[in-house]
């Protein structure tokens, strides 16, 4: 609600024609006076500014049946008038945040991406966001805080616009990125073995939660990657390795950004992370024969119009294994 239909509910409750739901709402807003000790008007007691608050937001009205004269109208009016002045001044006497808070709840947006999607997203301050599949990324419909804090569940590309006052901030499970203003990936993901932070432009501040203690700052060109304690490991904490990005053969893209093109890239990396993103991008589900095989590495690139199975076949030029299609979207490598 804005200040333009605050002054309609004001009016409309002075006319007595407030639902009971309406009402609620004023005296909520009343009840926020009432917890608030700083008085409206210096020269007046807190008792008297909430007596004149009262009378003005809450006076009893007139029986339905008593038309009104055009004394006591004009008084309304006046009230009215004097009502909506005094909503602006109640955001210095109870906190613009909290009067927002009353009049204008912050909503929360939720974008999900199924197995095989993509998105790109606009947030309130217009950062851009791609969402790659089988993620979900939450923000508030404005960034009202001293902090823009989004979350992220899986993976995300980000062009934050610049904001020195107020910084950008990504969380995920096991790690939060703070920036001003910057180009980066977040790769989280709750069923990888890793988490990672690519940084393509500016630079960002990584915080990993069971951590606290160390903040790592990325300059261009660098990945923080996380591996994370074992769920049932508590003698010890996860791992960080600093690395350089990765620049496809040709130097032309960035490994850990190919898939905002449509490409799936990877260099030196695990068949089992290769058939994780695999799984996210066809919507199958991929088991393997034994641990030998799942650890295989590969390096390539495949654009997403590319067949699984012209996948699969190309990465058995390199190395030799067997697959098969089972029922219900499941593939088995052996």
């Amino acid at each position: 609600m804005n200040r333009d239909n605050f002054k309609q509910l004001l009016d409309k409750f002075l006319a007595g024609k407030t639902n009971p739901a309406e009402e609620q709402l004023l005296f909520d807003v009343y009840e926020e006076f009432q917890k608030d000790s700083i008085p409206l008007d210096t020269n007046l007691t807190q008792e008297e500014n909430q007596k004149i608050i009262k009378e003005i937001l809450f006076a009893e009205q007139e029986p339905e049946s008593k038309p009104l004269t055009p004394a006591i109208s004009f008084r309304l009016r006046i009230a009215a008038s004097i009502g909506l002045l005094l909503a602006c001044t109640l955001v210095t006497w109870i906190g613009r945040s909290k009067w927002l808070a009353i009049i204008d709840p912050v909503h929360t947006i939720t974008v999900l991406t199924k197995p095989g999607e993509k998105k790109k997203v606009k947030l309130p301050d217009n950062t851009w966001v791609w969402l790659n599949s089988g993620s979900s990324l939450s923000y508030p419909d404005v960034f009202r805080d001293s902090l823009r804090i989004v979350r992220l569940s899986g993976e995300a590309h980000f062009d934050v616009t610049h904001n020195a006052d107020q910084p950008f901030i990504v969380e995920t499970n096991q790690l939060s990125v703070r920036v001003l203003g910057t180009v980066f990936n977040v790769k989280a993901y709750a069923k990888d073995k890793k988490t990672e932070t690519a940084l393509i432009r500016g630079s960002v501040l990584v915080k990993v939660h069971d951590l606290p203690n160390r903040k790592v700052v990325l300059h261009p060109s660098e990945k923080l990657v996380v591996y994370p304690k074992m769920k049932m490991d508590t003698g010890s904490d996860s791992t960080l390795q600093l690395e350089k990005i990765n620049h496809t053969e040709s130097a032309n893209s960035v490994v850990e950004t190919d898939w905002t093109q449509n490409r799936l890239s990877f260099t030196n990396e695990s068949f089992e992370q290769i058939a994780a993103d695999m799984e996210r991008w066809y919507g199958v589900k991929i088991t393997f024969e034994n641990e030998e095989i799942k650890q295989s590495r590969f390096t390539g690139s495949v654009s997403s119009r590319t067949s699984l199975w012209t996948v699969l076949e190309t990465l058995k030029l390199t190395r030799q294994f067997s697959y098969k299609k089972m029922k219900d979207n499941l593939l088995h490598i052996y």
